[in-house]
């Protein structure tokens, strides 16, 4: 699903299957990159060209897809798995490291070719960032730590994305709370599938 961050309203949507009959084989379509990253590209057709910033968590993002958005003229930042392909070692911490360094020690590195920011960040543990949107800038950040708030330092990437992620955030929450889909159980998934669809549509509607 993509949605506005600014007004929280759904976008695109595409429903996911375990079979390959949801992945358009035309535009954007790579058969050398993995089926989600494909799946990402299609979502993500409408602004080629465009200079427009996608938000990710690291279920979706990867550096290949990174690198492919980027080629079609779209920015993106996100959160990334340390164990997927090409994020550089040199950012990563080792646990014992990301227990005892203070909050806001951070790594970063740049790659000129394709213009990418990778940053590895403290906070209550490392957390791992990709960015095409942002410069290497770093910042003053607040963080609320038990009951006390804290100054802290963190690159752009990292208050862009805690920034605009806490919109699109807000979709769920009130799709959750106003869901038809799961206060139900359906017999039939045709139903159920119907049943999230109203629910987006009442939820834009809502907001």
């Amino acid at each position: 699903m993509v949605c506005f961050a600014e007004s929280n309203l759904t976008l695109r949507i595409k429903i996911h299957k375990n079979d390959n009959a949801d992945t358009e084989q035309g535009e954007n379509y790579d058969e050398y990159i993995n089926k989600l990253d494909n799946l990402t590209l299609q979502l993500c057709r409408p602004f080629c060209g465009s200079g427009t910033t996608i938000n990710m968590d690291n279920y979706y993002m990867s550096t290949t897809c990174a690198m492919k958005l980027r080629e079609n003229g779209v920015f993106c930042r996100g959160t990334i798995c340390c164990s997927r392909k090409f994020v550089p070692k040199g950012i990563q911490f080792t646990t014992a490291e990301a227990r005892t360094l203070p909050r806001g020690t951070h790594c970063m590195a740049v790659n000129e070719d394709h213009q990418m920011l990778a940053d590895g960040w403290v906070d209550s543990k490392a957390v791992y960032f990709i960015s095409t949107a942002d410069t290497s800038e770093v910042v003053t950040m607040n963080r609320k730590i038990s009951s006390t708030k804290v100054d802290m330092q963190a690159s752009l990437a990292v208050t862009n994305y805690n920034k605009f992620m806490g919109d699109v955030d807000c979709h769920d929450r009130l799709q959750s709370t106003f869901s038809l889909c799961k206060k139900h159980h359906y017999k039939k998934y045709f139903i159920k599938m119907m049943s999230f669809l109203l629910d987006i549509g009442l939820t834009n509607a809502w907001i």
